[in-house]
Parts: structure tokens; sequence; C-alpha cells
């Protein structure tokens, strides 16, 4: 099964346009609408990562995301499954963009911050 099938299974997923996001500049792998009027989208990147974003589901622009790299895509599709916008999602994320955390090899213990 590959990474889209994957995505496909999860429950209320969807993987056509976002009606005010489009594809949001790029081909979304899929989203879900979440409490608080919120969408999370998985968004692919260069060199097999992704990208777990969050934004206002009426609003156009996300506001937060996660990054993942390729060996953690298991746990980025968790995450997207399971994360409601609060707090972290699941760990295996190496990059949280709003913050400048890092954690490498997705390892909460080696967290930093880079500014």
């Amino acid at each position: 099964m590959n990474l889209q099938e994957m995505i496909e299974r999860i429950e209320d997923v969807h993987t056509d346009d976002h009606p005010v996001y489009g594809t949001y500049g790029t081909q979304h792998l899929g989203y879900r609408d979440v409490e608080g009027d919120k969408t999370v989208f998985l968004l692919p990147m260069t060199y097999g990562k992704v990208r777990l974003a969050i934004g206002p589901t009426n609003e156009g622009f996300l506001d937060d995301g996660y990054c993942y790299e390729s060996p953690r895509l298991l746990q980025a599709v968790l995450a997207f499954a399971t994360w409601d916008g609060n707090g972290d999602p699941i760990d295996g994320w190496h990059r949280h963009l709003k913050t400048g955390r890092r954690r490498p090899e997705g390892e909460a213990i080696r967290e930093y911050v880079n500014h």
C-alpha cells in the first residue's frame, strides 16, 4: 500500500480540491476538517518529506505546520488521521514552523529551538 492509498483509507478524509484553499499551491495529499472551524492538510514537500499543516477552514491560509522526513511518513499519516490541531501531533516530526523547534530523527527527547 502506498502513501496515497493509506491516506484515502482514513475516515472523513478528502482528496479533492478544498472549497477555499483549492490545492493550496501544490497538490495536497488530503485534508480533514476538525473542530473549531479548522482544516488539517497533508502536503508533499521535496525529497520525500511531508508537512502536516492547519489553518482556518474558510480563510485560505495556513497558520501552523509540522514537517516529517521520509523515514517517518507512517507517523505523518497517523498524525494526519488523529491530530485535532490542539497541542503537538504525535512524535515523529522534525520541525515545527511556528516555534522553530527541531527534533532530530523525530525524537522529542532531542528537541531544541532553532531561531
